[in-house]
């Protein structure tokens, strides 16, 4: 069901978590702490409330600023039980006198109380060796608060969550599901939904049910009232605080097509050694950025990285939004959505050439799947190796408005030459992707010449056969 509001929709139905939902079940009798956290917006308040429905349950939100005593007040108030002098008495209380227990924005509770979480270890070491029975459940967007809570060693909470759960983005799959309970059937309307909000479902809450993808932008981004004008930097600010322009700085560079760690470096008037540490940053604890390099060559060997921003919205954001902050200061949004509406098509065209990337990967057919790409400036949409059989895919991806004709595979043909992978006896495969479609002649050449080609309706049901 989905209720309908001013703003855009609410979602009633819950969608795809499977595997988390089942880890949450799995948890059994005892004193037992569940850590959840991810990216704002991501769905974990949803996720813990959808594993709670039909049991026993306390809600806890902990708010950024109110006194102790205040708050005390409020959940005495709320779950009708008695106001408590102190954040360690009542929580002990709320403990022991439920079966579940949900701390929402978990680390807010250092503010009220800064031993706090001292407080807690005992409470918990203290009811798991009596037995006694209740599920805590805890949850906060701030990646690094968390890890450091739970996961450094010098913490007094170290080692007493029985699951740390990271939630990820929705897979595309779960997202074309969302998207047509809004009224957005179109799959090629879907895919530009999804190259802007990925699969971060809050963010589709805010459709009003249209599959105008353009109108939908320009409310959401592009007007003086724009509701998700900030949210890039409110999501990186929640994040990075105190370090929030160094990062912010990094993946604007990278989002700007600074894709070298050398080229990023001197964008940033900063030595490759300094600008590599926040970059791993972003890469292994945030999942923000992600490190790619040429299909045919080892990750730990190769020397031609590139650096590309691992966030959809985010990278939207960076592209359109953050860009842009001038003219926006000067009242002018309408020049900054013609700018959208020039360039859309080829920032879309990144996500659907990952998407026919991962429509292969799909299927397990070949052992490495990715792009490739020289020094000279030569690039490949698609590589897929399977060493077994010693043979390569190559594969092009169109997003553009009008069929592909066979001059495009021509091209393909000829680049073959270029990469060098068991070049003496391997066997070649060559695939033609197109949101458009293909010109009839050139449907006729491919077919002749054993060239697999995908429009929009084959890449639809690849996704609903082999992708989650």
């Amino acid at each position: 069901m989905l209720v309908r509001h001013t703003n855009g929709v609410h979602m009633k139905k819950f969608y795809d978590r499977k595997e988390e939902l089942a880890a949450l079940a799995s948890l059994k009798d005892g004193t037992n702490l569940a850590v959840i956290y991810g990216r704002r917006r991501i769905g974990k308040t949803r996720l813990v409330l959808e594993h709670l429905k039909g049991l026993s349950y306390r809600y806890v939100f902990i708010p950024r600023y109110l006194s102790l005593h205040r708050f005390l007040k409020d959940l005495a108030d709320e779950h009708d039980i008695p106001e408590f002098v102190s954040l360690k008495d009542a929580l002990s209380h709320l403990f022991k006198t439920s079966e579940n227990v949900f701390i929402d924005e978990f680390q807010n509770l250092k503010y009220l109380d800064a031993s706090i979480f001292s407080n807690m270890q005992r409470m918990i070491d203290e009811m798991d060796f009596s037995g006694h029975n209740v599920n805590i459940f805890v949850a906060d967007s701030s990646h690094s608060m968390m890890r450091d809570i739970f996961m450094e060693h010098s913490h007094p909470l170290y080692g007493r969550a029985r699951i740390a759960m990271n939630i990820r983005p929705l897979p595309l799959k779960a997202v074309t599901d969302i998207l047509a309970d809004f009224g957005v059937n179109d799959f090629a309307k879907q895919i530009e939904f999804y190259a802007v909000f990925g699969g971060v479902p809050r963010y589709y809450e805010y459709l009003r049910g249209t599959d105008n993808f353009n109108e939908e932008m320009r409310r959401l981004f592009f007007t003086e009232a724009a509701p998700l004008r900030e949210e890039g930097k409110i999501v990186l600010l929640s994040e990075f605080g105190g370090e929030f322009s160094t990062y912010l700085s990094v993946l604007d560079a990278v989002a700007h097509g600074r894709r070298a760690l050398g080229d990023i470096a001197a964008e940033l008037n900063q030595s490759s050694p300094t600008v590599n540490k926040y970059l791993s940053t972003l890469r292994k604890e945030y999942s923000l950025v992600r490190r790619l390099v040429p299909a045919t060559e080892r990750p730990d060997k190769s020397r031609r990285g590139q650096y590309v921003v691992d966030d959809n919205f985010l990278s939207f954001w960076l592209r359109f939004v953050k860009r842009y902050e001038n003219y926006y200061e000067q009242g002018l949004d309408d020049m900054v959505y013609e700018f959208f509406r020039r360039d859309i098509n080829s920032f879309v065209s990144r996500t659907f050439e990952e998407i026919a990337r991962q429509t292969i990967k799909s299927n397990e057919e070949y052992e490495r799947v990715g792009s490739w790409w020289n020094r000279r400036g030569d690039e490949i949409d698609i590589i897929a190796l399977n060493e077994g059989r010693k043979e390569i895919l190559f594969g092009e991806v169109k997003w553009k408005s009008r069929p592909v004709g066979w001059n495009v595979v021509e091209d393909l043909m000829k680049k073959r030459e270029l990469v060098n992978w068991h070049k003496e006896d391997r066997r070649e495969r060559f695939l033609m992707v197109s949101k458009s479609g293909f010109t009839k002649s050139c449907l006729e050449r491919m077919d002749g010449e054993g060239v697999m080609h995908w429009d929009l309706e084959d890449i639809s049901a690849l996704l609903k056969r082999y992708m989650r």
